[in-house]
């Protein structure tokens, strides 16, 4: 691995990625938060959603201007990507790393944040399923293809899997991609520690039948691309 390179975390919604923030730090790093509600990127909704369905995506300020300007190019350093499209062409060096979670546990842990942060508008499960299966994949798509569009280039360099997390984190100290001074103990220490979590049961206990083959139908990128079982 050549010592210029330039670090992102791209940070797709209940996929750990506060936690993992938090891993990094302790790892030795700083982190830079690149974009922000003030970027004026539009917000990702269940509108734009049905447009991508029909491969059209909306106009979105892609190349943030303000998110470019603030990359940090210093390997010591990661660039934080919250929930967008990544900010520019990807260019050599960039090391863009993301993190992954069984759809079916996403589908549990986004609807009890939901209802958790919006008590006014509280959904069943059943509800959300109906409502939202999709959105997983199309948060997916946007934070990790160019320009937000699964007909591109996939820019990820390496996948965290929540289920195998510590294993995953080792890998990229060992791949180079991140280098610490810390022990395995102490990665294994910090790989567990809880930051904005949801409590829920088993995802199991939340399913039927039906509900497991809209998340499954609507997934099935992220079911195939990682290993996950129907």
């Amino acid at each position: 691995m050549e010592k210029n390179y330039t670090l992102f975390f791209t940070h797709i919604p209940k996929c750990g990625g506060n936690g993992l923030n938090n891993i990094f730090k302790n790892l030795g790093y700083k982190t830079n938060n690149l974009c922000s509600k003030s970027c004026g990127h539009k917000d990702n909704t269940k509108e734009n959603y049905l447009i991508t369905e029909n491969g059209n995506y909306p106009d979105r300020d892609i190349s943030c201007e303000k998110s470019v300007r603030n990359i940090i190019n210093n390997p010591k350093v990661i660039n934080l990507i919250g929930h967008h499209v990544f900010p520019r062409k990807k260019q050599k060096g960039d090391i863009l790393i993301a993190s992954i979670r069984n759809p079916y546990d996403l589908m549990v842990s986004r609807w009890k944040y939901h209802n958790k942060e919006v008590p006014n508008q509280q959904y069943t499960f059943e509800e959300w399923v109906n409502n939202f299966a999709g959105e997983t994949l199309m948060r997916f798509i946007e934070n990790c293809f160019e320009n937000g569009d699964s007909k591109k280039e996939m820019i990820v360099d390496y996948f965290i899997k929540l289920e195998s997390i510590d294993k995953d984190i080792n890998n990229l100290i060992n791949l180079k991609y991140l280098q610490t001074n810390c022990s395995n103990e102490e990665i294994k220490k910090y790989c567990f520690m809880k930051s904005n979590t949801t409590t829920h049961k088993h995802f199991d206990f939340y399913y039927n039948t039906d509900l497991k083959n809209k998340v499954y139908k609507s997934n099935k990128l992220i079911f195939d691309m990682f290993g996950y079982e129907r």
